[in-house]
């Protein structure tokens, strides 16, 4: 069984499949197995995968029907065979020893997390630094507002004992889903304070693709992460942080899209925490308010309506 399994979905990534893998065998810590899942690619890259493949044993290709980047994740997870699971998605690459510092950290300390700091062209992005206090961590890791598991290194138990799968319809939003469980189920995380992962600025990526589906692909796993924490014991301390993550999302339905009845309607709960929420001006909360009051006075007033006219 090798030590690390990573794991890395390919959809049309030919331009930068090859440095992507590259970063990954040149490793200093060379015991793992790459798990390349090609969804469906319609240009190169599932060729590409075979011909790396056919060079270096340590590497499996799977070639799957396109399902988008969280059924890839869930299919490579379950292939997976090492006691620690990485990510690298496939336009991206890795410092050579990412692994060897992430691996060392988590069985130094005996963690179930290691995760290091990421870059993007010229952007760092500085995680949030390892604390007993898991209600603090996580406020601090909900505002980073951008969430990757592709800078950790996680054990494969954490997965499998916790049932941890992604939402197979939602392929955006699904890092922070996952890892925010993850790192609230570790008994403790470690935070290793060096850039190795460095993410490409791609034009065609599902990140850079602005829309309204992705909007609530977002929504959705957000959402999901507000179910999964009201049956802990800090749902309290942590719902306010993601209703405001879900209220910042959402908020283009009101304000471009002018629909209201879809912004009312997603999430209602989160509307208690207009006026706390801090990413937002007071204006925009004053708005925000004035609309959940109106759309509720508009409603009850259809429904009076509806009821005279059944009678």
């Amino acid at each position: 069984m090798p030590k690390i399994s990573v794991i890395v979905p390919v959809y049309n990534t030919g331009q930068y499949l090859p440095r992507c893998i590259d970063s990954i065998l040149a490793q200093t810590f060379t015991d793992f197995e790459l798990l390349l899942i090609d969804d469906g690619s319609k240009d190169n890259s599932g060729k590409i995968c075979d011909e790396y493949a056919a060079k270096d044993s340590r590497i499996r290709v799977f070639h799957k029907e396109n399902g988008g980047v969280s059924s890839a994740r869930n299919f490579g997870l379950a292939k997976a065979s090492g006691e620690y699971i990485g990510w690298v998605d496939s336009d991206d690459w890795i410092e050579p020893n990412m692994y060897e510092l992430l691996v060392c950290a988590i069985e130094r300390e005996k963690a179930d997390i290691a995760y290091c700091n990421f870059q993007s062209n010229y952007t760092v992005f500085t995680m949030p630094s390892q604390t007993n206090n898991k209600v603090f961590f996580l406020k601090q890791y909900l505002d980073v507002h951008v969430n990757s598991l592709c800078n950790t290194l996680i054990s494969h138990k954490l997965y499998t004992q916790n049932n941890i799968k992604f939402i197979d319809s939602d392929n955006y939003g699904e890092d922070l889903l996952i890892t925010a469980k993850l790192y609230y189920l570790s008994t403790k995380c470690l935070h290793v304070s060096k850039i190795l992962y460095h993410y490409t600025d791609n034009p065609t990526s599902i990140c850079n693709t602005a829309n309204l589906k992705k909007k609530r692909e977002l929504i959705n796993n957000l959402q999901a992460l507000a179910s999964f924490f009201e049956s802990t014991n800090i749902q309290s301390s942590i719902l306010p942080s993601i209703a405001y993550r879900i209220l910042n999302e959402k908020k283009v339905f009101l304000f471009q899209e002018k629909d209201l009845s879809t912004w009312f309607n997603i999430c209602p709960w989160t509307h208690k925490y207009i006026f706390s929420n801090p990413y937002n001006g007071m204006k925009g909360k004053a708005i925000e308010t004035f609309s959940s009051l109106f759309y509720h006075l508009k409603s009850a007033i259809t429904s009076t309506r509806s009821k005279k006219d059944a009678s």
